[in-house]
């Protein structure tokens, strides 16, 4: 696996993973919204955003790329309904030498600025990436048994999996599949059907994580996976969104190593640097109490 990763994991202070794509993007992007297909646009884009916000791992969201891709060519989304077969969208998107080719030239220039940090690929989880490349495709969503068809899975797992393959020199150290907040992996059955993933990132040593935003995936039923970001449960903690807002300092267990939070377009700044610094204190507010007890 990873060390940078899971070494910088396993330090003194815990990890603050930020996704400030939406509330960066409101303030520093402008209009055009953010510059995800122009390389250099981009790479002056995140340092500006990275230098405010200091994430503590540098992101590459690829759906918001493929988004992107997909609105500059509508032939890429017609291409996607050619076929009916469940799996054919997803599998015609993540062939796209396009969508290589964008995610590639982002992953090149954030990792040459920041070669201290870890750089995660994040990406949705094969069962969430198949039902919504078929929305996209056939404007319609996936029948709700085809969606949650293990074999159906299982084969998304694979195109993605090869996918992932395109950037073993990158300089990834880690890989973030996402579920929804209202459907994913929920045992290890489950999990295991996104085995193709793991494998490849196994072979380039890369991290494996999930992001669990509904907490599905009991705790002890991680085992194919050095990180689950949930809400509550585990030493990885996803920070829910009021958190941004609330003005509160109701959080999950301050030991937690890793805090994960998306900062939302509408957030105020000041609340924010707020909130930042109450996550980047929980080591020491941890700390105290085990003096004072």
């Amino acid at each position: 696996m990873s060390t940078s990763f899971m070494d910088r994991l396993a330090g003194g202070e815990p990890l603050v993973w930020l996704d400030f794509y939406d509330y960066a993007g409101a303030r520093l992007a402008g209009a055009s919204g953010v510059p995800w297909l122009d390389d250099a646009a981009f790479a002056a884009f995140h340092g500006k955003a990275q230098g405010l916000l200091g994430s503590d791992v540098i992101t590459v969201p690829v759906a918001r790329i493929a988004e992107a891709l997909l609105r500059a060519s509508p032939a890429l989304s017609a291409a996607m309904g050619e076929k009916k077969r469940p799996a054919y969208p997803l599998r015609r998107l993540l062939e796209d030498a396009g969508l290589r080719q964008a995610v590639s030239a982002l992953l090149g220039p954030l990792r040459a600025a920041d070669s201290e940090r870890p750089l995660a690929l994040v990406l949705p989880s094969p069962r969430q990436w198949l039902a919504a490349a078929y929305a996209v495709a056939h404007g319609e969503p996936m029948a709700a048994d085809v969606a949650n068809d293990p074999d159906e899975i299982d084969g998304a797992a694979v195109y993605v999996a090869n996918f992932l393959g395109e950037f073993a020199s990158a300089g990834v150290d880690l890989v973030l599949l996402c579920e929804s907040a209202d459907n994913g992996a929920r045992n290890a059955d489950d999990l295991s059907l996104y085995d193709s993933v793991f494998k490849t990132c196994r072979h380039f040593r890369w991290a494996i994580g999930l992001l669990d935003p509904a907490g599905l995936l009991p705790v002890n039923e991680d085992g194919a996976l050095d990180l689950l970001i949930a809400p509550a449960g585990n030493r990885e903690v996803c920070v829910a969104e009021a958190f941004w807002h609330d003005g509160g300092e109701s959080l999950a267990p301050p030991n937690a190593r890793l805090y994960h939070g998306s900062i939302p377009a509408d957030a105020v700044p000041e609340t924010v640097l707020d909130r930042l610094a109450v996550l980047r204190r929980r080591d020491r507010q941890a700390e105290l109490a085990e003096v004072s007890a």
